[in-house]
């Protein structure tokens, strides 16, 4: 950064760390000369980024409400968040959660187990402002459900987001699923994976 830089982004952001971290780490038009005294807030540059993600997935052929499920997942699921078997539940391709992912880095983080987010301000944004429609989350408790056979990851995290969504109906019938994932084949696995769909029930 240069120094004309530097002082836009101090100027812009009245020296709060977080806007500053993601002014360095954004596009450098926000630190251009004009732009020195329009003060900015962490959640605008936040939307900002993340609306530009959103608009290249849907680009790439996915639906708003495909994606919107896809994102407020990743604000609501535990961390980390393993790539492939979380395309598989959106039944999307991993090389496009791997694009969608770069597209929404730094906010992003992608570890050798998975997704998750960089800091708390993002995590917060997203879950605040697209993972608090019910809908959106039932969608994705759906997709979850669909794939009980098959993800350790979706398996795991299923009864917890059903409490959250208070759906004792789906959570009742989760817990008498005889559906366990394939590589799950000890009796001591399954017997933990119900243990936990009927704890989340009762």
């Amino acid at each position: 950064m240069t120094n004309s830089q530097i002082q836009v982004a101090f100027s812009r952001s009245d020296g709060n760390p977080r806007i500053l971290k993601h002014l360095a780490l954004s596009d450098r038009g926000l630190l251009d000369p004009s732009e020195v005294n329009v003060p900015i807030e962490l959640d605008t540059l936040l939307k900002d980024r993340i609306d530009r993600a959103l608009a290249e997935a849907q680009r790439r052929g996915y639906s708003k409400s495909a994606i919107g499920a896809f994102l407020a997942g990743l604000a609501v699921l535990p961390p980390p968040v393993p790539i492939s078997e979380y395309a598989n539940a959106h039944d999307m391709e991993v090389a496009a959660v791997e694009s969608f992912a770069a597209d929404l880095a730094p906010l992003l983080e992608r570890t050798k187990y998975g997704l998750m987010f960089r800091d708390e301000p993002t995590e917060t944004f997203v879950r605040e402002n697209h993972a608090a429609k019910k809908s959106t989350l039932k969608r994705l408790a759906d997709n979850l459900f669909k794939k009980q056979g098959e993800s350790v990851y979706a398996a795991s995290a299923l009864p917890g987001l059903l409490t959250q969504l208070d759906d004792g109906g789906k959570l009742f019938t989760l817990a008498f699923d005889d559906r366990f994932p394939q590589t799950i084949s000890t009796k001591v696995g399954q017997q933990h994976i119900r243990q936990n769909r009927l704890i989340a029930l009762f």
